[in-house]
Order: structure tokens, then C-alpha cells, then sequence
């Protein structure tokens, strides 16, 4: 299964010119792609233009070749799953596993409510990725970190082939960040799911990413394997800092670090 952009242009209405152009990537099955670049580069408009949030200006995105326009809301709903960024100030009196629940309903008929086959999937899901002891909280009274394991399971309980994430690591502590990493690659080695996430942070896309978009401020792309993207030339351009990539020995693991230092005075 391959989720590919091909000639992506993305152009509010009333606007000269479009905030997204040229946008050409892939990502095949069992791939992670971050989607990385500063504030105001465009990366949450990429992620909802590419699974149909947004409609494209130009260009197309394609699901192993069918265009996401030939195919029915039920079919991109089994397909895809979409993770928004957790809100800190969550107001919801659903339970996690209310929440959750809600997930199935791409495998509903129209007019059926969920019941004890949805809501036992839904608990499964949330054990399998360690969430279940969330499942009898109210969501209004999670933390950032506990509600996006909610979001991610509520997603994940829909049975998708790709799971795109918007930011989801951001506001987390240093905890919950890795958590959520260390999640997102395990789904993507042992599940084969195609995952495509936005980050703020490239030691994260370093981590975990075997692709990468890159969007500076002018809104322009460089895509391709983290090794020919993540380069301290290109990141330091895209980011305007002087940057530097290093691995660290961590329990016998090398893990990328980025450092990045202002010095133009």
C-alpha cells in the first residue's frame, strides 16, 4: 500500500497565490513520514489538504494509484485516521472509552449506534497500546499526555491502513513525548501501518522517521529519505539557526540529537 502527493497545490480562497506548491512525496506500508518545518510553513494545511480535509488546488493525493476524490467518505474513514492535536484544556465528560468507542463508526450503518462488540474493540485497542487504564476516566480529566493515548487509540480502533497525526508529540512533558514515539514506531514495524505525522521537533523525525517533508517559511518542499532531508545544511536553511546533528550513547543505543544555536548576533 502506497499513499503518494503528486503535484499538490493548496491556495485559500481569494488568495494570488497558493501557501502550498509542488507538494510530491510517497510513503509506502510499514514507513513513517514527518512532516517537519517552522511555525507558519505549512505543515498542518499539508497534512489535512493530503487526506481530503482540505481539497487541492492542483494535483491529487492517490491510495495505491486511486485518486482519494474517486473514493466514498466510508471508504477514506476505513482507510485513513486522522489524530488532531490534543488540547490540554479538554472539557469532554466522555470516558476514554466512550471516546474511543466513537471510533468505530466508519464500520456502522448509518443509523446504528455502537454497542458491546464496538465498545469490547474499543477496550482491547486502548490495553494494546497500554491506555487501559484510561478507559473509566473522564476525558476532562486526563492530562495532554493521557488524552492523546485516547486519540491515538480512538484512531487506531477505526482499523486503518494510514494514520496521520497532527503535532503529536507537542505539549507533551519528556515523558509522554517518548511514549508516543515509541508507540508510533511500533505500530509502523509491527502493525505495517503507514504513519504520517507533523513535528516541531527534527531530533523526533530523526528518531523515528524513515521519510521526511521539509517546508521552510517560504512554504517550499524537499522530500526524501531522512538521510538525503535531514542534513545540518538543509535544516540550518530551513530554520535559520546554525544547527548540529550528533548521536548520543544511551544504554548501548546511539539516539540522534539536534542542536541548534542562534548566531547571527
Amino acid at each position: 500500500m502506497t499513499f503518494a502527493v503528486i503535484d499538490g497545490a493548496f491556495r485559500y480562497p481569494h488568495a494570488r497565490t497558493p501557501i502550498l506548491d509542488g507538494i510530491n512525496f510517497f510513503v509506502d506500508e510499514g514507513e513513517l513520514l514527518a512532516v517537519l518545518g517552522p511555525n507558519g510553513a505549512g505543515k498542518t494545511t499539508l497534512m489535512r489538504a493530503m487526506i481530503g480535509l482540505l481539497q487541492w488546488s492542483g494535483g491529487r493525493s492517490e491510495i495505491d494509484g486511486v485518486n482519494l476524490n474517486e473514493m466514498t467518505q466510508r471508504e477514506i474513514g476505513r482507510t485513513i485516521a486522522y489524530v488532531p492535536q490534543a488540547r490540554s484544556a479538554v472539557t469532554l465528560s466522555l470516558t476514554g472509552l466512550d471516546m474511543v468507542t466513537v471510533g468505530r463508526a466508519p464500520h456502522l450503518g448509518i443509523f446504528e449506534q455502537p454497542g458491546l462488540k464496538e465498545r469490547a474493540r474499543a477496550w482491547e485497542t486502548m490495553v494494546s497500546i497500554g491506555a487501559g487504564h484510561l478507559a473509566q476516566m473522564p476525558c476532562g480529566n486526563m492530562s495532554g499526555g493521557q488524552f492523546q493515548m485516547v486519540l491515538i487509540a480512538r484512531a487506531l480502533v477505526a482499523e486503518p491502513r494510514i494514520l496521520v497525526l497532527d503535532e503529536p508529540e507537542t505539549g507533551l512533558d519528556f515523558h509522554n513525548q517518548l511514549v508516543v514515539l515509541k508507540l508510533l514506531r511500533r505500530l509502523v514495524a509491527e502493525a505495517k501501518l503507514t504513519v504520517i505525522m507533523n513535528t516541531h521537533y527534527p531530533a523526533h523525525a530523526l528518531r523515528v522517521a524513515d521519510r521526511v517533508i521539509l517546508l521552510d517559511v517560504a512554504h517550499r518542499p524537499v522530500s526524501g529519505s531522512v538521510t538525503e532531508v535531514m542534513t545540518e545544511q538543509l535544516l540550518a536553511e530551513v530554520f535559520d539557526v546554525e544547527v548540529r546533528i550528533s548521536d548520543v550513547n544511551y544504554d548501548d543505543q546511539q539516539i540522534p540529537t539536534v542542536t541548534a544555536m542562534d548566531l547571527r548576533g
